[in-house]
């Protein structure tokens, strides 16, 4: 089994010992190197080359913000997996960078190792595409919530989603899609009361009454961040994802929700002033690689 190499960016000695004594119980395939600065790491992450890195954003020399932004520049590590670790979670780092994974001090050794585990098990590219599709999808709820005033207070830090774990929100919208030859597959939900009061503020105070004026709702929604996700790509003067299926919904019993209910992935929670919307990345594994239809 070839090993995992894992570059570890910490200042504090202590700290260094019990994350590598852990990480050498748990896993059998890692090779860790340590660096204790920001510049020494800026020189690790430009001419070698990681399966992840975890870094502290304190760091002597060089701090941790600079240090993850050479890293995302580099030849050889810019699609590579980031656990960040810090005292003082940062909402704009989450969102320049999402997904990135940050684990708040104090936490336990358990958390770090799930961390590692999940985030090793995916492939480079397959990261890169999740990473841009996220910022894709946050900068078209932006754009659309922007419209009626709607702000988005907070961005949290993603978590690993397991499989089988509950698909948060009430109304959700799926989209499937291709990305530079990867299948990505994305839910963005949202609890009722959220939807009612996004609803009112695009009809200027209507309400909805029924299941078929909330699917109708869904439906636009997912018109419009589908148009937004284009023109973001577009924006950037990327090719835009090619999409297969899209679509809402509130039926948990629906062969499309138990699918992504049983597919791990990310979770990304933004709180709005309107109610909590959540951005849920699905790494669905089946014959043909797609939500069914």
């Amino acid at each position: 089994m070839d090993k995992k190499r894992i570059l570890l960016v910490e200042d504090d000695e202590n700290l260094i010992h019990l994350i590598s004594r852990r990480l050498a119980n748990d896993f059998s395939n890692l090779e860790i190197s340590v660096a204790n600065d920001g510049i020494s790491a800026s020189q690790e992450a430009e001419f070698n080359k990681y399966d992840l890195i975890i870094t502290d954003l304190n760091l002597p020399r060089k701090d941790g913000n600079s240090v993850i932004k050479r890293i995302r520049f580099s030849k050889y590590n810019q699609d590579t997996p980031l656990v960040v670790i810090t005292g003082h979670p940062n909402d704009g780092l989450v969102k320049e960078n999402a997904p990135i994974f940050l684990l708040e001090k104090p936490f336990k050794q358990k958390e770090l190792t799930e961390v590692i585990r999940s985030l090793l098990k995916i492939e480079k590219r397959s990261l890169r595409h999740h990473h841009s599709a996220f910022q894709s999808i946050i900068t078209g709820l932006e754009q659309i919530l922007n419209r009626v005033n709607v702000n988005i207070h907070k961005t949290e830090q993603p978590k690993i989603r397991e499989a089988g774990d509950e698909l948060p929100g009430d109304l959700q919208l799926f989209f499937d899609f291709e990305l530079e030859k990867t299948h990505m597959f994305f839910d963005v939900s949202a609890n009722m009361a959220t939807v009612h009061n996004l609803y009112s503020l695009f009809t200027g105070g209507k309400e909805l009454n029924s299941e078929l004026d909330i699917h109708f709702a869904g439906d636009e929604l997912v018109k419009m961040l589908s148009f937004e996700i284009t023109n973001h790509f577009l924006m950037l003067g990327l090719k835009a994802p090619v999409f297969y299926r899209k679509s809402s919904q509130m039926d948990s019993d629906n062969a499309e929700y138990v699918k992504a209910q049983a597919s791990k992935g990310f979770l990304l929670k933004l709180q709005s002033s309107v109610g909590e919307i959540y951005i849920q990345s699905l790494l669905i594994n089946d014959t043909k690689g797609r939500l069914s239809a």
